[in-house]
């Protein structure tokens, strides 16, 4: 007596695909590192301009002087330092496998 026959379980060869780990894999990861660089590096040289002219960019006061606003001088150079810092920062640990 012939059994029905059953349909056979198929197993995958090639395991399922994974996502990629971030953070300077590849090519692309080389070209993220490399925006963030020198993005850094464009940031702190608009701080060192201004702190060399001695003037900064504000959208609704335009320029203005370090004697004119003094306050406002150091807090609109206290953002960009940061970011440029830490942009710098992380594409250096990046590029050292932190």
């Amino acid at each position: 007596m012939q059994h029905p026959e059953q349909p056979h379980e198929v197993t995958a060869l090639i395991p399922p695909p994974t996502l990629a780990p971030s953070g300077g894999g590849g090519i692309v990861g080389g070209v993220e590192t490399a925006f963030f660089f020198l993005a850094g590096l464009v940031c702190l040289a608009w701080v060192g301009y201004c702190v060399k002219k001695g003037r900064t960019y504000s959208g609704h006061l335009g320029w203005h002087t370090r004697e004119e606003w003094p306050k406002l001088f150091w807090f609109e150079l206290l953002f960009p330092a940061a970011i440029g810092l830490g942009m710098l920062v992380f594409s250096i640990k990046t590029l050292l496998g932190y």
